[in-house]
């Protein structure tokens, strides 16, 4: 989303500024800001703000406690992270790569959840309790192929819309499914 924004402010400010220079720098800068955001809308999902009726629907299954350790695959600007550490959850960590969200997030949790910039694909989430995601249906095969095989017995994961297909949800509300690690 903020991608698209800064697009085409690029594009407007190319217009009104006319510079070789402006037009230069500010591709440059584009790229810089924007590449890493559009590789989370390949391999994971763009940046949708989560409803609260979705948001509900993720802290009544998750059944979170005070000593989860919970992440939250690419936590856009933090609202799902702030629920859940409202809930008395201490230790609430997000993990994004698009630059501009990421910078949001950080504002927004600011001591109350961490968020740290990187490639959630290229972490090791073994002794994670609960994972919470909101990916496409491709990227959602691929955390069933990459990430769910190595989850610890117990472990939770809440998929915000997307099924994991071949894997039965243990519960369900609305578009939001729980899976429990056998």
């Amino acid at each position: 989303m903020f991608e698209v924004i800064l697009s085409v402010l690029y594009v407007i400010g190319t217009v009104y500024f006319n510079s070789s220079w402006f037009t230069l720098i500010g591709g440059v800068v584009l790229l810089i800001l924007i590449l890493p955001g559009v590789y989370a809308m390949i391999f994971g999902a763009p940046y949708i703000r989560s409803s609260d009726i979705r948001v509900r629907g993720i802290l009544e299954l998750g059944k979170f406690k005070k000593g989860d350790k919970v992440v939250d695959l690419g936590c856009g600007d933090g609202k799902l992270m702030l629920a859940i550490a409202g809930k008395g959850v201490r230790n609430v960590i997000g993990y994004e790569i698009s630059i501009l969200t990421y910078l949001l997030a950080k504002f927004r949790c600011r001591g109350r959840a961490r968020v740290l910039y990187g490639n959630f694909w290229k972490k090791d989430f073994r002794n994670v309790d609960v994972i919470v995601c909101f990916l496409l249906e491709r990227p959602m095969q691929d955390f069933k192929k990459k990430i769910w095989t190595k989850l610890k017995k117990g472990a939770r994961v809440i998929s915000n819309d997307s099924q994991m297909k071949g894997v039965k949800s243990d519960d369900k509300e609305g578009k939001v499914y729980l899976y429990v690690k056998k």
